[in-house]
């Protein structure tokens, strides 16, 4: 153990004890004045401040970290939410659902759930069995027989998305198909955490950074630029228990820290979320 000379605290690393050093001993750390919002910051997290300013909203001048939150404050508080089919813009989702129900007499869900009777089901059925189904006598069909995904082409399809997935142009390409922003718990971990923790994290739950352990990669939620460690942010309906253990084994490989925190916790006890991911990033 490592003890700190100005409060006695005990670390089991010198990186640990040097991390402790920049962040939380400010007085026996040089401090220097952020040339954008002239805040006082400690001269070795001057970098990580400064990306804080990298994205300026053009509506009302708020700053953020990244391009995606940045997005997301816009639609939220600036752009709303636009009706493709006549250019309304309402200021929530549920106003616009509302309109493209009453204006365009879209089916409500109350209308869906009433039409979703067991005889609907088993005629919609009929309508696709045999050769009324388009994937008739393709052979894509033959994936649905649990006999043809045997261990060998199993193994070959796992080795084909392993190839593509570390191929910069093709996880390029996924990002812009798919429209990959925070989620709604990321967005709300995000905004509750104190500016001297988000000025640590990066998020890079959109696919644009991955680590490689073995055979396997893994899209963390955020990561912190320039040293091994991640938070995952992990929802209560996506994800088990029983992810733990192998995603902290596979951490552990790749040579990185993890922080998880589940939904229940940030929602529940948010105080508590925003004291470990602190005290993970050495800033308590």
């Amino acid at each position: 153990m490592i003890i700190c000379s100005h409060c006695g605290r005990e670390f089991k690393s010198k990186r640990a004890l040097s991390r402790h050093m920049s962040h939380v001993n400010g007085k026996y750390n040089r401090q220097v004045e952020c040339p954008v919002c002239g805040k006082k910051v400690a001269a070795a997290g001057l970098h990580m401040h400064m990306k804080s300013h990298q994205y300026q909203c053009p509506e009302c001048g708020r700053l953020f970290g990244n391009k995606h939150m940045l997005a997301v404050h816009r639609r939220r508080e600036h752009t709303g939410y636009t009706c493709k089919l006549c250019g309304f813009v309402a200021a929530t989702p549920g106003e616009l659902t509302s309109h493209r129900w009453a204006e365009h007499h879209e089916d409500t869900l109350s209308q869906l759930l009433a039409r979703d009777t067991p005889e609907y089901r088993q005629k919609l059925s009929e309508s696709k069995q045999g050769e009324k189904n388009p994937m008739f006598g393709s052979t894509a069909t033959g994936m649905l027989d649990p006999a043809w995904w045997t261990r060998g082409r199993r193994e070959k399809q796992r080795q084909r998305a392993l190839s593509q997935w570390r191929n910069d142009e093709y996880v390029a390409a996924q990002m812009r198909g798919r429209a990959m922003k925070p989620n709604q718990l990321e967005q709300d971990y995000w905004e509750m955490l104190p500016e001297e923790a988000q000025s640590c994290l990066v998020y890079t739950g959109d696919f644009s950074y991955w680590i490689q352990g073995g055979d396997r990669s893994k899209n963390p939620d955020f990561v912190v630029p320039g040293e091994k460690m991640a938070v995952e942010v992990f929802g209560q309906y996506y994800h088990k228990e029983s992810e733990i253990v192998p995603l902290l084994q596979f951490y552990k490989s790749a040579g990185w820290r993890v922080l998880i925190l589940w939904e229940q916790e940030i929602r529940e006890r948010p105080d508590e979320a925003v004291h470990q991911t602190m005290e993970f990033l050495n800033l308590l």
